[in-house]
């Protein structure tokens, strides 16, 4: 506003300082996109970035939402390829964004527009997450997700400190692909793959206590930072990353997956999917 205030008539100095304001916001939203597509590990990987978005109603929150939009849609470079990360997740939720008339259903549409054209953003329901979990949380990448989680001391639900140790994903078509319509075969491969997935989440605890904070140094200055758990950084090479009690699921949760539901029922229960929602379903996958 200062600039607007020196050069610009009084009635025209909020609209010239939104304009560079939504001209700064933009370039800054596809400067972080140009940045992480350019920024490589060793193995020549793209950082695995995620960002979600859909819940903020202020100007700038608006901005912001739809130049990450906007600049998805462009793409990259001169042949504007389509960026896989960051990985885009949009939130929907009712009164906000669901249904026409509400305050950031032109952002939603916007989202919706993006994501037939470039893949993103994914979109998450709030509502219903809220509804199944106890609150709302959006994911850390495309399947780990962090269901709420109180401190039996306090009664208080903690996120700071919270995460996921690993995912697993059941690829349940290809079970039913395998089984060709045996239901008993389907179950003793479900059986198999289960058995398999239980044993890689119990290697991923397992290597995950044997991690020291060298291997992960960033990470671990931010553990320091939380748990207090070093009185200097000079042991940083040799203390264990995890001095907490990683054992336990609830506040540090692995994650199993079971992957497209209502193809998989198509197929195993022949035709009779629409008689049985996916919840049910779920249940029976669990129960076995």
């Amino acid at each position: 506003m200062k600039d607007a205030e020196q050069w610009i008539a009084p009635e025209k100095r909020e609209e010239f300082a939104r304009a560079k304001t939504k001209k700064d916001i933009y370039d800054a939203m596809q400067a972080l996109e140009y940045e992480i597509n350019t920024l490589y590990s060793s193995q020549g990987q793209t950082p695995f970035t995620t960002i979600n978005f859909g819940l903020g109603t202020s100007w700038i929150s608006r901005e912001i939402q739809k130049a990450i939009l906007k600049i998805r849609i462009k793409g990259l470079g001169k042949e504007h390829r389509t960026a896989i990360f960051p990985k885009l997740i949009f939130t929907l939720k009712r009164g906000l964004n669901l249904q026409p008339g509400d305050p950031n259903y032109d952002i939603k549409q916007l989202a919706l527009e993006c994501s037939t054209k470039r893949m993103y953003p994914d979109l998450l329901m709030y509502d219903k997450i809220k509804e199944i979990t106890g609150s709302f949380k959006t994911p850390m990448g495309c399947r780990s997700f962090l269901q709420g989680w109180k401190d039996p001391e306090t009664g208080k639900e903690v996120n700071s400190g919270r995460m996921n140790l690993g995912v697993v994903t059941v690829n349940l078509p290809r079970i039913a692909l395998e089984a060709q319509g045996d239901k008993e075969l389907f179950w003793q491969i479900f059986q198999e793959k289960m058995n398999i997935c239980h044993t890689a989440l119990k290697y991923r605890i397992a290597r995950t206590k044997q991690a020291k904070p060298e291997n992960a140094p960033l990470k671990s200055l931010r553990i320091v930072e939380q748990l207090f758990l070093w009185d200097t950084l000079d042991c940083m090479k040799s203390a264990p990353l995890f001095m907490v009690q990683i054992g336990n699921t609830i506040r540090k949760p692995m994650i199993l997956q079971f992957r497209l539901l209502r193809r998989c029922m198509n197929f195993v229960l022949s035709g009779k999917a629409k008689k049985v929602t996916t919840t049910v379903f779920t249940q029976l996958l669990l129960n076995h």
